[in-house]
């Protein structure tokens, strides 16, 4: 298969795309309810975002393209992923593996819920500095990333504004 048809209408719980030709995985043609998704072993690449939200009128923001608010387990493993955004509800995400990629980054939103098992292992250039606290997970495999040392958390940088005139 080189292209995921839309599945988006169909309640399917466990869908498992792998060991395909895909090359792109699209969020709003998977299904609504999914809990577990296995997309490895495809040529997935460049870099993905689970969310994507936009400001409306009056400040308001709406998710698009988003995975499902079910969603439990993901596997992405063995693609060619540079870059992933996630951002989860209410409900837990139990398990997230992403090993074997081309990762160079890694974003998780984790909502202050705990994530049993992150394995992005074998992603030679994702650095060990990371924007999600590593405490939140209760087990981290990372081996063979570009530092060989445990992930560490860095707060992603505050922006402020400076007004041109002060009064």
């Amino acid at each position: 298969m080189e292209k995921l048809p839309d599945l988006s209408k169909f309640k399917v719980k466990k869908l498992n795309i792998s060991h395909n030709n895909l090359d792109t995985l699209v969020m709003k043609n998977l299904p609504t309810y999914l809990v577990n998704l296995d997309a490895s072993h495809n040529k997935i690449n460049g870099g993905m975002t689970f969310v994507s939200i936009k400001k409306e009128l009056f400040g308001r923001f709406k998710v698009e393209n988003n995975i499902s608010k079910a969603i439990k387990q993901i596997n992405l493993s063995n693609n060619k992923i540079e870059g992933v955004s996630l951002i989860f509800y209410e409900k837990g995400i139990e398990r997230i593996i992403f090993s074997n990629n081309n990762l160079n980054e890694i974003h998780l939103y984790l909502n202050d819920k705990n994530l049993n098992y992150l394995d992005v292992s074998n992603n030679p250039k994702l650095s060990n500095r990371v924007s999600f606290d590593p405490s939140k997970i209760d087990t981290i495999k990372s081996n063979n990333i570009a530092v060989d040392a445990p992930l560490k958390f860095i707060n992603p940088p505050v922006i402020i504004t400076i007004p041109d005139k002060v009064n």
